[in-house]
């Protein structure tokens, strides 16, 4: 396969993920893997979709709702992979994930005034099948 150059601006037609450069510069991240700085990026990418569309819990606080196998096909990984990069991310405070098990109640949704968006119940029922994932700002701190 021959590949050609970008010429002009073409460069700029392509979408990319952006990784914080304090994952790789401050040494309280220096033994995070590279796969899990990847996923971070990958992860901030849809945080900031989470925040267009109003994904708020009763916090006021953005999730995402980012599943195992959402992680295997972003990196084409293993399940075993997969669980690993998540649970580094989770040591490293970059991530808290929150369960909902079956038969605990959903977040609640607000009514008049609220700047919150009306989800539908299939949207929450499928929160609490699969959790949630808030990214703390500690980087920015």
């Amino acid at each position: 396969m021959i590949l050609d150059y970008f010429y002009g601006q073409a460069g700029e037609l392509f979408s990319f993920y952006r990784i914080p450069k304090a994952l790789f510069q401050e040494t309280r991240f220096q033994d995070l893997s590279t796969d899990a700085k990847t996923l971070y990026g990958i992860l901030l990418d849809r945080m900031s979709l989470s925040a267009k569309n109003g994904w708020l819990d009763e916090q006021g606080r953005v999730f995402i709702i980012f599943t195992i196998e959402d992680v295997k096909r972003s990196l084409c990984c293993a399940d075993n992979k997969a669980t690993k990069l998540l649970r580094e991310l989770e040591e490293f405070g970059l991530i808290e994930r929150k369960r909902r098990g079956l038969g605990r109640p959903s977040w609640k949704r607000d009514g008049k005034g609220s700047n919150k968006i009306r989800k539908t119940h299939s949207f929450w029922r499928h929160i609490s099948n699969h959790g949630a994932i808030y990214l703390p700002s500690l980087l920015y701190n």
